[in-house]
């Protein structure tokens, strides 16, 4: 990977199998002008390496809140899709980076999980309370923390409007403390993997 083509003005982001093309101009068409020279070295080097892209899966989007039509590009002859959101390493950016396609996302699957373990985690259960706090440690608090760096520090009306589609102030199991409540663990913090602060206040 160390003779992968650099390009002033472009930077690579690459894990995995997941590459990201960055391009940075105050014009579309600047933007637009560089990725349309720096693929067709890319094109080169993956075929050098023998490595297949998927370019149905190939998109663009442009991080700016005065959008206009931008210039065509191509990858392998074939049209790279504007897009108004992308995902990226299970993270959905928009256009504006205000990450509320994001945490709705996060909010639809939290819910869904807490929905599936709710036998298991409600007062009726009869697992212990150390029990339950394992399923919420392991099952349902990665989904809230994964990436949260990257999102935490959005707007606050986009994060308030998250935290009550969680049920961040209903019975279930959060206070604005990032504690545990339930029954015999109330105020019992738990100190791996904290939510980020902005959750808290």
């Amino acid at each position: 990977m160390n003779d992968i083509p650099q390009q002033k003005g472009i930077t690579l982001s690459l894990y995995a199998d997941d590459t990201a093309i960055l391009a940075q101009g105050k014009k579309f068409s600047t933007i637009s002008n560089s990725l349309s020279s720096h693929i067709p070295k890319l094109e080169s080097w993956l075929k050098r390496w023998k490595i297949q892209l998927n370019v149905e899966k190939t998109e663009a989007i442009i991080f700016s809140k005065y959008f206009k039509h931008c210039p065509e590009i191509k990858i392998y002859n074939t049209p790279v899709p504007w897009k108004k959101e992308i995902k990226y390493l299970g993270v959905i950016l928009d256009r504006n980076l205000t990450f509320r396609p994001h945490l709705n996302h996060i909010k639809n699957k939290y819910n869904k999980a807490f929905r599936a373990q709710y036998s298991f985690i409600c007062s009726n259960s009869r697992l212990s309370t150390q029990n339950k706090l394992l399923i919420y440690q392991a099952y349902l608090r990665p989904i809230l923390t994964y990436a949260s760096p990257v999102w935490a520090f959005t707007q606050n009306p986009t994060l308030i409007s998250f935290r009550y589609g969680i049920g961040w102030k209903t019975k279930p199991w959060h206070d604005h403390a990032g504690r545990l409540v339930y029954q015999k663990c109330r105020h019992q913090k738990i100190h791996q993997y904290p939510l980020p602060q902005r959750l808290h206040h």
